[in-house]
């Protein structure tokens, strides 16, 4: 994104009819992060930055009349991710980027996404989580940081990193950043591919009114042949799960 920054002062007005041509380019190409970057050349943060998952070209998205009803369009047509990112950011109008985006997530991604999850993780395991790192009075002090002491060129987190210089060995600070994923990609076309299967295109799945079980089916036939389809199965999945859970009282 801070590339992409660059990209865009450096281009001026010319910054949209380059992300649309960019765009045209992934028509032919079939790359989903040219498109992603794309849609964000020439763009307010507001419009693309919906969330750390969420962005116009997200498949759901980018074609909402192939996997949902239109009873759920109608339904859902006056929420606009735009204008609720729009609100999220409005206090952070003027800020650097870095700092815009990092607001977006403290208020997003952490609290909805992040904490829920680790919070739900460990309970279930009897720990107790602690994030000194979010402690208030941590917190405050690293928003206030310049946005070069966080990140310069490739490197992230400078301040924490030259903090913790003598305290950590040298190949654990420059070493490449790793989360905990979860290798659903392989699961869904494997080991979970039948029960994602007869889950999604269930009687009770398709009573919903949701999907579009004919562009469900497509999604699930494309992962299982040649892959890429993995987030937005799992997205399905999660939808239809969740509603057994707590709509239809726990019948799984």
């Amino acid at each position: 994104m801070l590339r992409l920054e660059r990209i865009q002062r450096a281009l001026g007005p010319l910054a949209r009819p380059a992300g649309v041509a960019a765009g045209l380019a992934d028509n032919l190409l079939g790359l989903p992060r040219l498109r992603r970057y794309a849609d964000a050349l020439g763009r307010p943060l507001a419009e693309h930055y919906f969330s750390r998952r969420s962005y116009p070209s997200a498949y759901f998205n980018r074609y909402p009349e192939k996997i949902f009803t239109p009873g759920f369009l109608q339904d859902s047509s006056g929420v606009s991710p735009a204008a609720h990112m729009r609100e999220v950011l409005r206090p952070a109008q003027g800020w650097p980027l870095l700092d815009q985006m990092l607001y977006a997530d403290t208020k997003t991604w952490l609290p909805d996404d992040l904490l829920v999850k680790a919070d739900k993780i460990t309970m279930a395991n009897s720990l107790e989580l602690r994030v000194p790192l979010l402690d208030h009075k941590v917190l405050e002090f690293a928003a206030s940081l310049p946005a070069d002491y966080k990140v310069r060129g490739g490197e992230t987190k400078r301040a924490l990193k030259a903090a913790f210089s003598r305290k950590v060995p040298e190949e654990i600070l420059t070493r490449k950043k790793a989360g905990f994923p979860v290798p659903y990609d392989n699961w869904l076309r494997n080991d979970l591919a039948g029960y994602a299967r007869e889950t999604l295109l269930s009687d009770r799945a398709r009573s919903r009114g949701y999907f579009q079980m004919a562009e469900v089916e497509r999604l699930l036939a494309q992962h299982k042949n040649v892959g890429g389809r993995a987030v937005e199965i799992f997205s399905l999945l999660v939808v239809e799960l969740w509603h057994r859970e707590f709509v239809d009282g726990g019948k799984l």
